[in-house]
């Protein structure tokens, strides 16, 4: 399948949404618009996922790139929880499997990961046994989280322990993604009408906000509006047909590339902030500092890598 442009320019926004959420940019009223950070994540793997059956060693291979990172942050986060005096407690394997939590060192944006590796698991099981139709059973899941946040029974119940975990954010998104492409979804003649929906439900999560925040619970992140909003707002990217050169390209590469650095990390440059006693100092723009901070690493680590090389093959 054809790379889509706009989809990989995104994909840093949305990990700058990621920070926004963690660090609150500018103003808390924004905040519902940031939402669609993680829902747009796993449209991407869906819609970018094969649904035929795939080799074991390839799925072992890329299975194993995310653990290593998350083996590495966990590792990194711990050490820093340390050395905060946090009392670490850490839980069993059948609860962080079902959770997906990493609350107990201070890193809870880490869930992502967990569920993502167990989504694409589960995902790669139905493949094998030539079910992988049975994805689109997770569908419904996507409306549970917003549900639960205007405590209506049984969703409420529901996202007391499962909000943010593969059940109810990753496997039903990557299912929403994986359905899009498979009735086409994007056509650029549509592109007004899904950037229209998108503005409608974004504008609906700011007003849910507004108005309804102080009544709604705290354990689902999104409102109802989210999941419309963020399924509209990638409907409209791919929809978009953006002029290809080999500049825009390279920035394309690097912004696919940089999205997971600065998802994994931000919140450490947060933590190291807090204990130095900066973050309060550079509010209200502490996210976008991060941000700054972090592509100025990944392009300093871009650049002494190639240099390296270019050492070595000399």
């Amino acid at each position: 399948m054809s790379r889509n442009v706009a989809i990989d320019i995104f994909r840093i926004v949305a990990a700058f949404f990621v920070i926004c959420i963690h660090a609150p940019f500018i103003t808390w009223g924004t905040n519902p618009i940031y939402k669609c950070a993680v829902p747009f994540f796993c449209l991407v793997t869906g819609y970018y996922l094969n649904g035929k059956r795939e080799d074991d060693k390839l799925f072992f291979n890329k299975i194993l790139v995310y653990l290593r990172i998350l083996l590495l942050a966990v590792i990194v986060y711990l050490i820093l929880a340390l050395f905060e005096g946090v009392d670490v407690e850490i839980p069993s394997l059948k609860i962080l499997a079902l959770y997906n939590s990493f609350g107990f060192i201070n890193a809870p944006h880490l869930w992502y990961l967990l569920a993502l590796i167990i989504s694409l698991s589960i995902i790669h099981l139905l493949k094998k046994c030539g079910v992988v139709w049975m994805i689109y059973m997770f569908l419904p899941f996507i409306i549970i989280s917003p549900l639960g946040k205007y405590n209506l029974l049984p969703f409420s119940r529901l996202i007391e322990n499962y909000d943010a975990n593969w059940l109810l954010t990753t496997l039903p998104y990557i299912a929403c993604g994986f359905t899009i492409r498979t009735l086409d979804g994007g056509k650029e003649k549509l592109k007004y009408l899904y950037l229209a929906i998108a503005l409608f439900f974004v504008i609906l999560t700011l007003f849910e906000s507004k108005y309804w925040g102080g009544m709604l619970s705290d354990k689902s992140a999104f409102y109802v509006g989210t999941p419309f909003y963020s399924i509209g707002l990638f409907l409209f990217l791919l929809s978009v047909r953006i002029p290809s050169s080999p500049l825009l390209i390279a920035f394309a590469d690097f912004c696919k590339k940089a999205s997971l650095p600065i998802y994994v990390w931000h919140f450490l440059i947060i933590n190291i902030l807090k204990v130095c006693a900066l973050y309060e100092l550079l509010q209200p723009f502490v996210a976008l500092y991060v941000f700054i901070f972090l592509v100025f690493i990944i392009v300093s680590v871009s650049l002494v890598r190639r240099l390296c090389r270019g050492m070595i093959y000399q």
